[in-house]
């Protein structure tokens, strides 16, 4: 089995994956979407519709710019056994390594293997920049969303709201409005989580597939 004390981290790797995407992404869903419908309930259509488009927007970017997640994870992983399993290797052998003098041979495949990990995660980087610049845009709180939650409380006020006709504003439309407007600015502040669901998911299952590879190796050696 190739690097199977290496990949075998994979399994450790992919149970973190799971409690963290719990954490970041599967409270907070379900808070958003919670939100959501208790804003959608207080003001009919416009806030799903503003929700929805949204993520929409994001769905289509994320189909034209955003880099294959999976296939990433993957091959930095076995990229990252690789590195693990060769610096292991020399450390478990450096002493007949020196005495044969193969200590500068055994560097330059250390080394070569980990600008192969530097030069994978820099790739990475680059191919995400541009769909992670867009995503921001449209899914953080304090950027497009920022917008629609100030347009969508601004339409909730004028149309529930007396206090433009009469100067006054009463107790009940002051709660009404401060609980429509935390309803909506906490649910499109999860925006953001909702749509790296996905993103989790392909994480995951890059992961996953070392790990099955891991058990396949085994089984056949």
């Amino acid at each position: 089995v190739r690097d199977a004390a290496a990949r075998a981290s994979d399994a450790l790797a992919l149970a973190e994956g799971l409690a963290a995407a719990v954490d970041e992404a599967v409270k907070p869903t379900c808070i958003g979407v919670y939100l959501l419908c208790r804003a959608l309930l207080r003001d009919g259509r416009m806030v799903g519709l503003a929700a929805v488009v949204t993520l929409l927007i994001n769905k289509l970017c994320a189909a034209r710019l955003a880099p294959n997640i999976q296939e990433l994870t993957r091959r930095g992983a076995a990229l990252e056994a690789k590195l693990r399993t060769l610096h292991a290797r020399f450390r478990q052998n450096v002493e007949p390594i020196a005495f044969c003098g193969g200590g500068t041979a055994e560097r330059r495949v250390i080394d070569s293997c980990y600008d192969s990990v530097e030069e994978h995660y820099k790739n990475e980087v680059r191919d995400g920049l541009v769909y992670q610049t867009v995503s921001m845009f449209l899914l953080y709180g304090d950027m497009l969303p920022l917008s629609m939650m100030r347009g969508l409380s601004a339409i909730h006020v004028w149309k529930r709201s007396q206090s433009l006709q009469t100067g006054g504003l009463s107790a009940a439309e002051f709660e009404d409005m401060w609980y429509y407007d935390n309803c909506t600015k906490l649910g499109f502040n999860t925006l953001s989580k909702i749509a790296a669901v996905p993103e989790k998911l392909a994480v995951l299952d890059g992961i996953a597939q070392g790990v099955v590879e891991l058990v396949e190796g085994l089984e056949r050696a």
